[in-house]
C-alpha cells in the first residue's frame, strides 16, 4: 500500500509517526499525527491536511490542534485534524424552523454555509411537529442535535461529501468469519434493553406508548415541559428503535488486506460468524473503525453495535439528557436519576428559557448515590460511611451538564461529619486532571480575571506597536471589546497589560479563550508570556465579518505563571473581546472524589451526608 500525508504543497509521509485515523457513528473523524521538521506555515492550525491510500483520498480534512515541540536537534509539532466537518462550527446561526420541515432540509440548508459540500447522500428523516428556535447556536451543534434526535449518521467524507443517513442495517457487505479475525471482544448487557417506550410530559400525563412484543420492560421518560402529543410519538418511535440491540456490542481486529477487499465502512453492515461468541449469521453494523496507517499496516479494529447503537451510548444519555428531544425545541431540564435530584432556579420566564440565565444545581443527598465506591457503605440514615472493619474508603460523584447553553462552573459544596477521622476532597475533570486538591465545604471555581471583560475595559492598559488601540462598542460577550488599527505596513503588536505584572496562576486552568473579529480572513499569533524566554504560542485564525472564538487547551508542559499577553497579526483591523481569559473546566464531567480514614477500625467513621455541584446556563 502506498501511503501519503499532504499538507499544504508537500507530502508528510517519510516524515510522519504516531498517526491513528478514527471514525465514529456519533463522533467527527479524526487523524493525528506527528511529523518531523515541518514548514509550521503548512503545519498549522486552520491548514487542510488529506491522507491517500493507494492514491485514494481516504481522509480530508483542517488541523484543528498543534503543539510543537523541539528536542535533540529536531522539531516534532503534533498535531489533531478533524474532517471538514469541523468547520461548521465557526458558523452562529439563528433560525426558525416550522413544523413539517425534514431533517435532511435542516442538514442541506446549513451545509450551503460552506462552499462546494457535495450534499447528494443527505437523507430526509423525520419531520419537525413543533417550531425550533435557534438562537446564537453553532451550525455544527444543530446538524449533530438532528442527527442524534432522529438516530442518522453525520459524516463529511473525502470530497466534501455529506453524508446524513440512518443507523438501519443494509445488504451485508460481505461476512467476517473466524479466519477474518484476529482478536475478538464481545460485550452483552440485556439488562439494560427496553421494549416498550412511554413518554410522560407536562402535569404527569402520558402522551405516547410505542412497543413491541412482548413489551414486558419498559422505559418512562418524563419530560415536565413537553406538551405535543405528535412530538412524543415520534421520540416514542425513534427511541423504541434505538433500543433494539442497546446490549450487544462487538470489537474485532482484523486483517486490512481483509478490510479493504471487503470495503469496510462506518455505517455499512456485514455478516458475522463466530460460532465461539455465540453469533451466527448475525447482521451488524459498522459504528467505529480505529487504525494507525502506515506502509507496514497489518490490522484494523473495527466495532459493531448491531443495527443501531450501544450501551455505552445509553450510559452517556443517562448524564447528558434524552436523546431525541435533541431534535427540535426544548427546554433543557436535568431528570432525576435514581435519588439524585436536579434543581432549576430560572431569573426570568420559563418561555424565554433559551436567552435567560439560569443556575441550575444537580444534588446528591440521602441515600446517597455512590459512584466506584471502595470500602465505602450507607449507614441507616443513607449517608456515606466507612464498611466496618476498614480504616480509609473512597467514593465519587459525577456530573456531565447536558445543556448547550451551558456557560460554566460556579462552585461546589457538600455536608460531612468528621467524628474520629478525616475527610478529604479533590475535584477533578474529564481527564482526570485536578482543579482543586483539597476542596473546602464551600468552593468558588477559579476563573481569571476575577472580573469578566477586564481584558477590555480601559485601553490605557494596553501597549500598541504600528497601531492605535481604542474602545469600541462592537462586542459579543462584554459591553465593549479592544480595537486595534494597523497604521503602517507590516505587523502590528499589541501587549496586555503594560505592567506585564498580571501574576496569574496557571494551575487548574484547561483553557484560554479569546474572541477575535476582523472584515478580512487571517491569523493572529497569540503568546502568553511567563518571561520573555518562557512563553505559549498558539496562531489563531480569524475569518472575515464574523466573530470567532478562539481556544487554547493548557497542558502539563505549559507555562506556570501568565504575566502578560502578546498578540501580533498583518490585519488592518482586528477586534478583542473577552469575559473569562482562563477557564478551569469546560461542558465536560466533573467528579468530586471523597476519601474518607480513620486511624483506627473501632474509631467512629467520617460521615457524608449532602454533595452538590452548580453551573451556569445561557447569559
Amino acid at each position: 500500500m502506498t501511503l501519503e500525508l499532504l499538507i499544504g504543497q508537500n507530502n508528510y509521509a517519510d516524515r510522519a509517526s504516531a498517526t491513528v485515523r478514527r471514525i465514529s457513528h456519533n463522533m467527527l473523524e479524526s487523524l493525528e499525527f506527528e511529523v518531523v521538521n515541518p514548514d509550521l506555515g503548512e503545519v498549522s492550525p486552520g491548514g487542510e491536511v488529506m491522507l491517500l491510500e493507494d492514491e485514494e483520498p481516504v481522509f480530508e480534512g483542517i488541523i484543528y490542534q498543534r503543539e510543537i515541540r523541539r528536542e535533540r536537534g529536531l522539531t516534532r509539532a503534533k498535531c489533531l485534524a478533524y474532517s471538514y466537518l469541523i468547520s461548521y462550527d465557526r458558523h452562529i446561526v439563528f433560525r426558525l424552523y416550522r413544523p413539517g420541515t425534514y431533517a435532511g432540509e435542516i442538514i442541506r440548508e446549513l451545509a450551503q454555509l460552506e462552499k462546494d459540500v457535495d450534499t447528494t447522500d443527505v437523507a430526509d428523516g423525520e419531520q419537525l411537529v413543533t417550531d425550533w428556535p435557534i438562537e446564537n447556536v453553532s451550525a455544527l451543534e444543530v446538524m449533530r442535535d438532528t442527527a442524534r434526535g432522529v438516530n442518522f449518521l453525520l459524516l463529511m467524507k473525502p470530497g466534501k461529501r455529506l453524508i446524513f443517513r440512518p443507523k438501519t442495517a443494509k445488504t451485508p457487505l460481505g461476512t467476517i468469519t473466524e479466519n477474518e479475525v484476529r482478536r475478538a471482544e464481545l460485550l452483552e448487557d440485556k439488562w439494560r434493553m427496553r421494549n416498550r417506550i412511554i413518554y410522560v410530559g407536562s402535569d404527569g400525563e402520558v402522551l405516547a406508548e410505542c412497543s413491541e412484543e412482548p413489551g414486558d420492560s419498559p422505559l418512562v421518560v418524563h419530560d415536565p415541559f413537553l406538551t405535543s402529543r405528535a412530538e412524543a410519538e415520534r421520540r416514542a418511535r425513534t427511541r423504541l428503535m434505538m433500543e433494539k440491540e442497546r446490549g450487544l456490542s462487538l470489537k474485532l481486529e482484523v486483517a486490512s488486506e481483509t478490510f479493504r477487499t471487503i470495503g469496510i465502512d462506518i455505517g455499512e453492515t456485514l455478516t458475522i460468524n463466530l460460532p465461539s461468541l455465540g453469533l451466527l449469521e448475525k447482521e451488524m453494523v459498522v459504528l467505529g473503525i480505529e487504525y494507525q496507517p502506515s506502509i507496514s499496516e497489518r490490522t484494523r479494529t473495527v466495532v459493531l453495535g448491531g443495527v443501531r447503537e450501544y450501551l455505552e451510548e445509553f450510559l452517556d444519555e443517562l448524564m447528558r439528557g434524552e436523546t431525541t428531544s435533541r431534535f427540535g425545541h426544548r427546554l433543557s431540564a436535568a431528570e432525576a436519576l435514581s435519588d439524585v435530584s436536579a434543581l432549576v432556579s430560572t431569573v426570568m420566564m420559563a418561555q424565554k428559557l433559551q436567552a435567560d440565565t439560569r443556575t441550575i444545581r444537580i444534588i446528591n443527598k440521602p441515600p446517597l448515590v455512590l459512584e466506584n465506591p471502595t470500602n465505602i457503605v450507607l449507614d441507616e440514615n443513607g449517608e456515606a460511611c466507612l464498611a466496618a472493619g476498614y480504616t480509609s474508603g473512597s467514593f465519587e460523584f459525577s456530573y456531565t451538564p447536558q445543556s448547550s447553553l451551558f456557560t460554566r462552573w460556579l462552585r461546589t459544596h457538600y455536608l460531612c461529619r468528621e467524628n474520629k477521622g478525616e475527610v478529604k476532597v479533590e475535584l477533578l475533570k474529564s481527564d482526570g486532571k485536578v482543579v482543586e486538591q483539597d476542596l473546602p465545604p464551600d468552593y468558588e471555581f477559579r476563573y481569571l480575571p476575577k472580573v469578566p471583560g477586564e481584558l477590555t475595559s480601559d485601553e490605557s492598559l494596553w501597549i500598541s506597536e504600528n497601531a492605535a488601540v481604542t474602545r469600541s462598542a462592537l462586542s459579543i460577550v462584554s459591553g465593549r471589546s479592544i480595537m486595534a488599527n494597523r497604521t503602517g505596513p507590516g505587523v502590528m503588536r499589541l501587549i496586555y497589560p503594560s505592567s506585564r505584572l498580571l501574576g496569574w496562576r496557571l494551575s487548574g486552568m484547561k483553557m484560554f479563550r479569546l474572541y477575535l473579529y476582523s472584515m478580512n480572513d487571517g491569523y493572529v499569533t497569540v503568546r502568553l508570556h511567563q518571561s520573555s524566554q518562557n512563553y505559549l504560542t498558539a496562531n489563531l485564525r480569524v475569518h472575515a465579518g464574523v466573530w470567532t472564538r478562539s481556544e487554547t487547551y493548557l497542558t502539563d508542559a505549559d507555562i506556570e505563571t501568565l504575566n502578560w499577553i502578546n498578540l501580533e497579526s498583518e490585519l488592518p483591523t482586528l477586534n478583542i473581546d473577552s469575559d473569562f481569559l482562563l477557564i478551569p473546566a469546560v461542558n465536560e464531567k466533573i467528579t468530586m472524589r471523597f476519601t474518607l480514614s480513620r486511624m483506627s477500625p473501632t474509631d467512629e467513621s467520617p460521615r457524608v451526608g449532602l454533595v452538590k455541584i452548580v453551573w451556569r446556563e445561557g447569559g
